[in-house]
């Protein structure tokens, strides 16, 4: 019951809120704050004068955002809670199966959009995916120099593994995979598997696990990527030298290439890194010569570390703890467009709208410095949280039109078709983004929603029995 019920005043969904609050508190933590009272009367009377302790402060191993959303719910006025049950089920939607914020999404919701009919919200826990946020930022531009059809290449995902830093500076920490993954995606058909994926596969794996060499084999394996690369930097003479090497999945020996080359100083470390993107790409099969603008380029190291640490966190879902490490990085380079957009997308992500629009409309202005892949991304991305699905639409088309292989692109493309309730449009775009991603869940789940929307439910339940049984269990029970 809910406090306004129980003082006889008169009520509306947010008491069925408060009621919900209760039972997830309870399913969460069990009874304990039944336990601590003489009755459940008594206890009700403690709730009319203040909330209960938070589920998280019971027990830590529950998610943060599940722990804000019950708090929500359990607020004792009314008005605090909830301003209706459309914005309950939005704030469940942006939860990961496993009930962590989803850290490698953007969502956006068109509120001027027609109503959701009622069938749909019993499909509340079912996710519609857009896979924007920083991880996904760091592109690269081909230029004109393209030799052959991007559409005639089929899509490439790499695993980008941490790299090991041998050099004692933790100035370098990150930065290197930074830089790899910003090169490799230069090339059309080539996407960076997203890290946010990765941890989440390898914490399925071995809880706690650093995505090294052994566990980013066995995270390449579960998933379907069929390539890993992975290296380290450490200290030579006055300079720096750098190996990269490329890995197929499992636990056998194939290493299909092994790249190095030295860095003068600190200075050279990115285009040297970048260099050797290049001829990672080759060797994936990249026939284009390398642009100038597919080294990673910042006014200094610290700001491309701070940029890593964001990334870090942003992919281990504290988007929250991210948007400094994202700030920092653009005080250390005002100029630095790709650290204002994630900035954007973190701060969405959790709901600060107003800092989203605001980093958006920095990193808009900074977008001369930014490659034709981010810009068309930027400006998509933004068109999607401005509530303008035509926009962004064209934006994401344009921007495949490039580059076929694009997850990011093509994940965005179809939630944009979905918002127009252009529903087997979105089914379509969402089964090419599966194709490149076979064994992701969510991605699965996308096309199954998408086709259940559309009223195709062989073809809905089709796509749901796809998800792998590694999966099915945790993809269930959302």
């Amino acid at each position: 019951m809910a406090p306004e019920q129980a003082q006889g005043v008169k009520v509306d969904q947010r008491a069925d809120q408060y009621a919900f609050g209760l039972i997830v508190y309870d399913m969460l933590v069990g009874r304990q704050r039944l336990a601590k009272r003489d009755n459940p009367m008594s206890e009700l009377l403690a709730r009319l004068q203040g909330t209960p302790p938070s589920p998280r402060s019971i027990n830590p191993d529950v998610p943060e955002h599940v722990d804000q959303i019950v708090m929500r719910c359990l607020q004792t006025a009314a008005e605090a809670r909830y301003p209706s049950t459309v914005e309950l089920v939005k704030a469940l939607d942006r939860l990961t199966p496993d009930g962590h914020l989803r850290s490698d999404v953007h969502e956006v919701f068109v509120h001027d959009a027609p109503a959701r009919p009622k069938w749909q919200f019993a499909a509340a826990g079912l996710v519609i995916v857009i896979l924007g946020g920083a991880a996904g930022w760091l592109i690269s531009n081909r230029g004109g120099a393209v030799v052959e059809s991007p559409a005639m290449r089929e899509p490439v995902s790499v695993l980008i593994a941490d790299f090991e830093n041998k050099t004692g500076d933790p100035v370098f920490d990150g930065v290197v995979e930074q830089a790899v993954t910003l090169g490799i995606e230069g090339a059309s058909f080539i996407t960076a598997y997203p890290k946010r994926d990765a941890l989440r596969a390898a914490a399925a794996i071995k809880p706690g696990a650093k995505l090294d060499e052994a566990m980013a084999r066995l995270v390449a394996l579960r998933e379907g990527v069929s390539t890993i690369v992975i290296g380290d930097i450490e200290a030579k003479g006055s300079g720096y030298h750098i190996r990269i090497r490329g890995l197929g999945p499992g636990n056998d020996a194939d290493v299909r290439y092994t790249l190095e080359d030295d860095a003068a100083s600190k200075a050279d470390v990115l285009a040297t890194v970048g260099a050797l993107a290049g001829k990672v790409r080759a060797a994936l099969g990249d026939t284009a010569e390398p642009a100038p603008t597919d080294a990673f380029t910042a006014a200094s190291l610290e700001a491309v570390r701070e940029y890593a640490r964001g990334q870090e966190l942003f992919a281990s879902g504290k988007a929250a703890e991210a948007i400094p490490a994202y700030l920092e990085a653009t005080k250390l380079d005002p100029d630095f467009g790709r650290g204002w957009s994630s900035a954007a997308t973190a701060a969405n992500n959790i709901g600060k709208r107003d800092d989203a629009e605001r980093y958006y409309k920095e990193a808009l202005a900074k977008i001369d410095r930014m490659t034709e892949r981010e810009k068309f991304r930027t400006r998509g991305q933004y068109s999607l949280f401005s509530r303008n699905a035509p926009k962004a639409i064209e934006e994401f088309t344009a921007l495949l039109e490039r580059y076929p292989s694009d997850a990011v692109g093509l994940s965005n493309l179809a939630f944009a078709h979905n918002q127009l309730r252009q529903f087997d449009k979105a089914m379509e775009i969402g089964a090419r983004v599966a194709a490149i991603y076979p064994n992701n869940p969510l991605r699965q789940n996308n096309v199954a929603l998408y086709a259940m929307y559309a009223g195709k439910f062989d073809d809905a339940l089709s796509w749901g029995i796809r998800t792998p049984r590694s999966h099915r269990v945790r993809f269930c029970s959302r």
